[in-house]
């Protein structure tokens, strides 16, 4: 099911490339070249941001494949970071937000994919990274995780009281007086 709704999103995206890139390919001047490429990456942008929440992981996971499992998979393991889809779901960031943080680090800053490898256009990745982030604000806001309590030292009151709910029967004022 997953793999028909990623091929109907391609597919809509590569009839959509090729409606806009037909007529401008028809231009005489020498524009054309460039206007080609700039539809292209228009129809391309699209394919993340026109994608409905719900459709988000499908397109998302579509881009993955292309550009992410040639060196993040189970035999190159490219920085111990395997991005197959029978390793990690899209759909379920809150199964591993670690990785995603990492994977929104990393595309967001513009270090992947690599210099030299195919990437997709600049608005594909602004959107896929905003995408991932919005899934990962969700479920962070779901289970909120305030850390472990920070150590303080404490004043005289708590201290105090801390004794007397222990059970140890000190009391500050009698006993530490000398009286």
């Amino acid at each position: 099911m997953k793999k028909e709704k990623a091929a109907a999103v391609l597919g809509g995206i590569f009839a959509t490339t090729l409606a806009v890139a037909v007529p401008v390919l028809a231009l005489p001047n020498a524009q054309a070249p460039v206007r080609v490429a700039q539809a292209a990456a228009k129809a391309e942008a699209s394919q993340v941001s026109a994608a409905p929440a719900a459709e988000f992981p499908v397109a998302a996971r579509a881009m993955i494949d292309q550009y992410c499992t040639g060196c993040h998979n189970d035999r190159v393991r490219a920085a111990s970071l395997v991005l197959t889809s029978d390793k990690i779901d899209i759909a379920n960031v809150g199964a591993n937000p670690d990785i995603w943080e990492k994977v929104v680090k990393k595309v967001g800053s513009g270090a992947m994919p690599r210099a030299g490898s195919p990437r997709p256009a600049p608005a594909v990745l602004k959107n896929f990274v905003g995408g991932l982030s919005t899934a990962l604000d969700r479920v962070a806001a779901a289970n909120p995780n305030p850390g472990r309590p920070v150590p303080h030292r404490l004043n005289r009151t708590e201290y105090t009281n801390a004794i007397r709910f222990s059970g140890a029967g000190f009391r500050w004022s009698r006993d530490a007086a000398g009286g």
